[in-house]
């Protein structure tokens, strides 16, 4: 694997940028999916291709998506709303030799994003992936920046170097190792980039450039439970018991879990 961080400025010709596939899961998503429609085919990028997977929505969202009129824009529909089959779905549809993953909300920061992070596939050999650094904003909290160096260390605590949003991935990475595991509801970008690092000869490169503003919903304490059983089962099943039993004890899940639990119990007996 291969790692390099810098500022990816140089302008190259247009033709020697490879086409990129966006795809968006979307479902009863019609108050955001134009704002980020608005903003991906605002890019300045020479070849690219919109996938929307739909899971039956009943609003407008397949409306204002047919609004468009754009060659770039495809729509496919899946049965259900579950957003790992989705993104297969548009992976297996995708024309592109990268691949982007958005969801309605998210939007990159400028118009010279993707070029900005193809950029670092053309000055050098083809990476498997490449990823920039990310604004999180929840509209409660500050926004924060998130980057991270993407190594076994960092997954073992599990915590990822970035959001998949950030993410350009090779198409033929999910021939090598696979797609999402869709038994998995929250970390299954999380157990992705396990197989990544574990996997021999495969390259990436980064930049610390911020890319992507990316809508980061607060954690629900119905998903509480669910984030914490999903990253112990995927530690363990990567990195062996004792790895999960260490991350067990050095993280935050049950201490939030906790002030939740005492919060909900407090408010039974005496209210808010």
């Amino acid at each position: 694997m291969e790692e390099t961080n810098f500022n990816p400025t140089q302008e190259f010709m247009d033709y020697l940028y490879p086409r990129i596939t966006v795809v968006i899961p979307t479902y009863n998503n019609s108050q955001n999916i134009g704002y980020t429609l608005d903003n991906v085919l605002k890019q300045s990028y020479p070849d690219l291709e919109v996938i929307i997977v739909d899971a039956g929505s009943t609003d407008r969202t397949l409306d204002i998506v047919n609004g468009y009129f754009s060659p770039k824009v495809r729509i496919c529909s899946v049965a259900t709303y579950q957003v790992y089959e989705m993104l297969n779905k548009g992976i297996s549809l995708a024309t592109g030799k990268y691949i982007n993953f958005l969801a309605p909300g998210d939007y990159y920061l400028s118009e010279t994003s993707l070029k900005s992070l193809t950029n670092l596939s053309l000055n050098g050999e083809k990476p498997h992936l490449m990823f920039g650094a990310c604004l999180l904003r929840d509209g409660k909290f500050e926004p924060r920046i998130l980057y991270r160096t993407l190594s076994l260390s960092l997954l073992q605590k599990g915590l990822q170097p970035t959001t998949i949003q950030s993410c350009l991935f090779h198409h033929e990475l999910f021939s090598i190792i696979g797609k999402f595991r869709t038994h998995y509801k929250l970390r299954g970008e999380f157990e992705l980039f396990c197989r990544f690092i574990l996997y021999p000869g495969l390259r990436f490169k980064t930049t610390k450039n911020v890319l992507i503003d990316f809508d980061f919903k607060s954690v629900y304490r119905k998903n509480i439970w669910i984030h914490f059983k999903e990253t112990f089962k995927i530690i363990r099943h990567h990195f062996g018991f004792i790895t999960a039993f260490r991350w067990l004890f050095y993280q935050k899940d049950l201490g939030r879990m906790a002030r939740i639990w005492a919060r909900g119990l407090k408010r039974a007996f005496i209210g808010r």
